[in-house]
């Protein structure tokens, strides 16, 4: 027993004194997409998403990130009420068959503030929508779990006219959706 207490002490030593560069990939995740429309609010989960980032650690502490990226299929954004019809016109206007996947590639970090549990960091990254890709900056707050795996969450409001997309219409255009739309996401990576 004092044996596996001193291996365990001389662990936390090494992870919280020594920096460490781990390859995490995405492991859970929550996303999902909502807007507004004529008739109601509307809403998309966002079935699966990969990723992967290198990230160095110090104290337990995200120091650095590096090449992080993010795709999440467009086939996978489903409506919270299962509506095929809006299933169909959400990947319909992001043009899904030409382009199947959403990405986000991180540029850099611009910079890392440390809060009484976990962080906030401000990133710089490409978003890809539709084969059109901007520069967005992207505000997150990250804690490092128990287990070693990275919480990261945020939310993010985009126009979807800031990516070629047309807002989509239904029932004889007499329903629209409105322009502005809103990313929340909760995403769990774990160490590889």
């Amino acid at each position: 027993m004092l044996h596996s207490f001193f291996a365990s002490a001389v662990y936390i030593f090494l992870f919280y004194t020594n920096p460490e560069v781990v390859k995490f990939t995405v492991s859970q995740h929550k996303m999902s997409i909502s807007g507004t429309s004529t008739m109601h609010d509307w809403a998309i989960n966002v079935r699966d998403i990969k990723g992967s980032g290198q990230f160095t650690i110090d104290k337990g502490k995200i120091q650095k990130i590096e090449n992080l990226t993010i795709e999440i299929p467009v086939q996978g954004l489903i409506s919270h009420n299962k509506s095929s019809t809006m299933d169909n016109k959400t990947h319909e206007a992001l043009l899904a068959d030409q382009h199947p996947l959403i990405q986000y590639k991180l540029m850099e970090v611009t910079s890392i503030n440390s809060l009484s549990e976990g962080q906030t960091i401000q990133t710089r990254g490409n978003l890809t929508i539709a084969g059109n890709t901007r520069a967005e900056n992207l505000d997150v707050q990250s804690s490092i779990q128990g287990d070693g795996s990275i919480n990261i969450k945020g939310t993010k409001k985009i126009l979807m006219t800031d990516y070629g997309i047309k807002p989509p219409k239904a029932m004889f255009n007499t329903l629209s959706t409105g322009n502005e739309v809103t990313i929340e996401f909760n995403i769990n990576l774990k160490r590889n």
